[in-house]
Formats: C-alpha cells, structure tokens, sequence
C-alpha cells in the first residue's frame, strides 16, 4: 500500500512523503497503477447458525491467557489458524504467526483433521529453541482437538478464542488475508506447489508492515531474539 511505501522509505532511507501523494500520483498515472491497490471497504458477513459449536475439549480460554502475550513484546506467542482449500479439495493450509513479530509459517495439510493438523503444527514450532515456544492460540475448529498432544510435544501452552470470536487471534487473521492475495477462495491447494507457498510465506515475511514501525517480520524476529535470518 502507498502508507506502507512512504512509511519503509522514511524509516529505511530517511526519505519523506507522504502517502497521499503516492496516492495522487497513482490516480493520475497512465499506466492505471490504480489496479495495483489494495481493494478497501469489504463488508464483513454474519453468518447465523442454529447451534453453537462444539467446545474443544479440555480448552483454556483466552482470557487466562498471559499478560506478555497479550503485550507483545516477546517472541514466541503464536496464533495458529487453517486456510481453506476450493469445495472440491480437502487439502488446506495450516498458518502459524508469532504475535510479536508477525513472522510466518504456511505448511499444506492433506485434510483438515487432526491426524493431519498436529503433527504440520509440531513440524514447524520444533524448530525454534524450547525458550521460543511460549504459547499458542487457535479456535475451535475440529482440527485442533487434539491441542494437548501438541502442547506435551512442543512444551508450550494452548489457548482458544471465545466461539465465534475469530477476531481474537487477529495476527493470523490478517496473515490469511495476505495470503488470499495469492490464492483465493477458490483455490485449489492440491494444485500449489511447495515452491508457491515458500514465495508467498517469504513474501510475508520481507514484507515492511506499519504496526511494525515498518519493519519487516524478519527484522523484528531478528530485534526480539538476536537471530539472524539466513
């Protein structure tokens, strides 16, 4: 976005301007840069349902979630979510982004259960040190059921979202609509490579964001545990 482009240019080469002249220059190229804005003003749907969903078993509620996740000042309390695959594909995403600094992980999952969902979960989390792996929290779909076992594998503590409050983990809710940039809602996940998703979580990743101070998830990954990016 044009806010995101004036706010890395101040903070990256000390260049100021504002975005609305990014903005009037674009409205008033030739070349109808206007195609390359973001779309804005999408209303939210409010889907009615005749039962509540089913509760996770043995589910923590957000509410006793720790004030340091809730602060965001530190590495490792994680929003996890799943990304849906076209009606006709069971395949899915499984989506993991620390709150701190809005790094990202994008694995596929052949169906979105549990046998599938928990073990791309522990996959991806195992790989950062035990003192990285604070918390994480989902919603209450079905495929995270089985959040204890992923809670004794990778020592770390599980949290859900009051149900139908899917705002609460809005780190990984804004992550999807990034990623439904590249693949929306009719995507077939059974037809994207490996490759097309590392480019698009490294796209994330390398991607300067305003709540960030226009710093990339890399570079605040880096800023908060002293880890270099490879």
């Amino acid at each position: 976005s044009p806010e995101t482009i004036a706010g890395r240019l101040r903070m990256k080469f000390n260049v100021r301007i504002s975005y609305s002249t990014i903005y009037r220059y674009i409205k008033s190229d030739r070349n109808d840069l206007k195609q390359y804005l973001l779309r804005q003003n999408f209303k939210r749907r409010t889907i009615k349902t005749k039962a509540m969903r089913s509760l996770v078993p043995d589910r923590i509620d957000i509410s006793k979630r720790p004030k340091e996740a809730n602060e965001r000042h530190k590495f490792g309390h994680f929003e996890g979510d799943t990304v849906l695959s076209s009606r006709e594909s069971k395949h899915a995403l499984v989506v993991i982004a620390d709150r701190a600094s809005r790094k990202t992980h994008i694995k596929r999952i052949i169906n979105k259960n549990v046998k599938e969902t928990n073990p791309k979960i522990v996959s991806i989390l195992e790989k950062y040190p035990k003192k990285h792996r604070k918390s994480i929290t989902f919603d209450n779909g079905p495929e995270f059921f089985g959040h204890k076992k992923i809670a004794k594998a990778l020592k770390i503590k599980t949290y859900f979202c009051e149900p139908y409050s899917s705002w609460q983990k809005g780190t990984v809710e804004n992550i999807n609509g990034l990623i439904r940039r590249f693949f929306p809602k009719k995507t077939d996940f059974d037809f994207i490579s490996d490759a097309e998703l590392q480019f698009v979580e490294d796209w994330i990743n390398n991607r300067p964001m305003k709540v960030l101070d226009f710093k990339t998830p890399n570079e605040k990954y880096q800023e908060l545990t002293g880890v270099a990016i490879a």
